[in-house]
């Protein structure tokens, strides 16, 4: 079953008001910028998955997340905490107003599947912080 027929198949189960909220987005324009951006995260999210893939086979998820998180942190351990640059990256997220919104996010992010808290980090980053973050890593791989 292709991708298509699976959603067909499930907008068929969803009730019509749902069906109608989602058309709804569908039909209006987004800015260009967040267009570029979402391009960019799915094409960085393919880069690093096909290279932590290749390195690390099964684990793949786990090492790359560890390692947007050290990114973020300025590469610093986070059992010392965090630094203003991890804290700076997540108050872009519009629910988190304050570092100890931040605090409490972080242990529910915690708690959510791997790719989920790769998306949500990959999110955050800006074009050129992803930019950085994949420079970097492809130096790091080619140095082993």
């Amino acid at each position: 079953m292709n991708e298509l027929t699976k959603l067909e198949n499930s907008l068929a189960r969803m009730p019509r008001e749902i069906i109608d909220k989602i058309i709804f987005y569908t039909h209006s324009c987004q800015p260009q910028c967040l267009i570029e951006d979402i391009k960019h995260i799915n094409m960085v999210k393919q880069d690093l998955t096909i290279m932590y893939r290749n390195y690390w086979d099964y684990e793949y998820n786990d090492w790359l997340i560890n390692d947007i998180i050290s990114y973020a942190n300025n590469y610093n351990a986070t059992m010392y905490g965090y630094v203003d640059k991890f804290y700076n990256i997540f108050l872009r997220h519009i629910c988190l107003e304050n570092i100890l919104q931040v605090d409490q996010y972080i242990i529910y992010l915690g708690r959510k599947e791997v790719m989920s808290q790769i998306n949500i980090f990959l999110g955050l980053l800006t074009i050129e912080e992803r930019n950085e973050f994949l420079k970097n890593t492809i130096e790091d791989f080619n140095t082993y």
